[in-house]
């Protein structure tokens, strides 16, 4: 169930909010806003155009944040990523080729030069998984599975049940069997 007062959603996708709510959370900083309260894009040099949460000192920008919470200008003729643009000032050079701009904070949003970095693709995915805002096992939405039926496939293997007497039991391959027998795939479950 979304850990919005009031919602009775149970489809929770990350940070223990449902679609909706973490929607609004990436893209106005707030799960209980409304639409309109998107405020307008503003200058990133502005003071103003930010919105500072001290349990955390990010640096939230206040204008437009695309369909994955990031904060977005339009500048030189093209809509730009603000994380890029702030790490390369406080970098003082590019961006290195593959590489992307970080949060240490895990929030999106966030403009603060120290809670910037420059990393990998690898190193965002581990980082969105600890922060909580990847979907994971049945939240994520190419899953064939649900939890229990994970758990139900842990428990039969356990009990020395063969992969090959579960292949069309459940919607999965046979290599995804192995996965999940050997943890590579679901393995924040145990039975």
């Amino acid at each position: 169930m979304c850990q919005i007062s009031g919602c009775q959603n149970e489809n929770i996708i990350a940070r223990g909010l449902c679609t909706t709510h973490y929607g609004r959370l990436r893209r106005c900083g707030d799960a209980n806003a409304s639409v309109k309260q998107l405020k307008p894009s503003r200058n990133p040099d502005d003071p103003r155009s930010f919105r500072i949460i001290p349990e955390t000192n990010c640096m939230e920008w206040l204008g437009y944040k695309d369909s994955d919470g990031y904060a977005r200008k339009f500048i030189d003729g093209k809509v730009r990523r603000l994380g890029r643009i702030f790490l390369k000032r406080k970098l003082g050079r590019e961006i290195r080729k593959g590489k992307l701009a970080l949060h240490t904070c895990g929030n999106r949003a966030c403009l603060n030069p120290d809670h910037l970095y420059e990393g990998t693709p690898s190193q965002n995915m581990l980082d969105r998984r600890e922060d909580g805002t990847i979907p994971v096992g049945d939240k994520a939405s190419q899953s064939k599975l649900s939890g229990q039926q994970v758990i139900s496939i842990k428990m039969a293997l356990a009990a020395g049940t063969m992969i090959k007497s579960l292949i069309g039991i459940y919607p999965v391959s046979r290599s995804q069997l192995y996965r999940i027998r050997g943890g590579e795939n679901w393995g924040h479950l145990r039975p």
